[in-house]
Formats: structure tokens, sequence, C-alpha cells
């Protein structure tokens, strides 16, 4: 199904079937019941305590996740991202990659509400898009909000969000008013230019 672009926010309805989404949330209560969420970067065993919603670590590294569950997804992604590329004539020297996600689960009335951007940082400088896709929906609430656009998007299962990382995409999560919210998300990043040339 071909995306919904406007204000540089691309909207993939259905962009990731049912029965993935919910495999994806069975692998993440497992890793939560047994807590056995490791992270890519040290191997060690991690639990997101800044936040009052729990965070899990996807990606080829992180072995609790089957590989061709991660690889179903990617797929998906990827004919997003190409489609995001192409409706705005975006041109990229060098290669772009994202090998790790997270899955979020925000309670009732919980979850992150500060406005916030995804490149704030010199260590995270190095991110070109961000993606989301909604794995479970509340009933009511927990819409993705976008602060200068000023646009909400619901939350709907199978629904994948892409924008750009920066300051002009400032958003938030609202809090579900019931229910909760079950959500994947990652970036895109540059990766440097091998021009070939030793130096």
């Amino acid at each position: 199904m071909k995306g919904i672009f406007e204000d540089f926010i691309g909207i993939w309805d259905n962009n990731v079937d049912e029965k993935t989404c919910k495999e994806l949330i069975k692998y993440y209560d497992w890793t939560i019941k047994n807590k056995y969420n490791i992270s890519p970067d040290t191997g060690e065993m991690i639990k997101d305590k800044t936040r009052d919603h729990e965070v899990v670590f996807m990606g080829s590294a992180s072995p609790q996740y089957p590989s061709e569950l991660c690889d179903h997804y990617w797929r998906s992604l990827k004919q997003c991202i190409e489609e995001y590329l192409a409706e705005y004539v975006i041109e990229v020297y060098g290669p772009l990659h994202s090998w790790i996600f997270k899955v979020h689960k925000v309670k009732e009335k919980q979850g992150y509400h500060a406005w916030h951007y995804e490149n704030c940082a010199y260590e995270v400088r190095d991110r070109f898009l961000t993606f989301m896709t909604y794995l479970q929906s509340p009933l009511e609430g927990g819409e993705t909000e976008f602060l200068f656009q000023s646009k909400r998007i619901e939350p709907v299962v199978g629904r994948t969000l892409i924008w750009p990382p920066g300051f002009t995409h400032k958003h938030r999560g609202n809090p579900p008013l019931k229910g909760e919210k079950i959500y994947l998300t990652g970036w895109v990043n540059l990766s440097p230019l091998n021009t070939g040339v030793k130096k």
C-alpha cells in the first residue's frame, strides 16, 4: 500500500500485518516476564528505568527474538523507507543502516510526554530518519503528536510512520486514556562514506 505524505511525515497503514504485530508482542512479553532484556551494545541485561514504561531492545544481536521475525519486519520497513526517499527525492551519499529497534509498552495514562526530537546529541548525530510501527492500540488516546505540524496521528495496529529526526519534527506520545499502547521504534542512520582513499 502506498504511503500518505504530509509535512515530511509518511504514514503507511497495514504495512505490518496483524499476525507479525502479535508475534512481536509475544516476544516482548516473554522478554519482560523473564527479565531477559539484552543490550545490543554491551551484551548485558538492562532495563530502562528513566521512564514509566518498559522498553525492550531488538536487533541482530538480541537473542530473545527470532531472526526470521526481525527480518520480516526489516523487509516491511525497507519498502516504506525506499518510498519515503523517492517521494521527497532524497539523495543519500553513503549507505544507510538500522541494526536495532525498540519495543515500548505504554500503560494507561502513562508514557513519555515531553516534547523531543531524535538527533539532539552528538552521540546520535547520524540519525537520518525515525520510524515507528504501532503493534497494539489503546481504546482511546495514545496519539503521536507533532508540535510544529499541529498534527496528531492515531495509533492503529500495523501503521508505520517515518519522519525526520531533527528539531523541525518535535513530537511526543500522548497518554493512552483507555487501555495500553505498544509500539516499535528506531532510526535509520547514515554510515560514513568509504571514498577508497587511504590516508
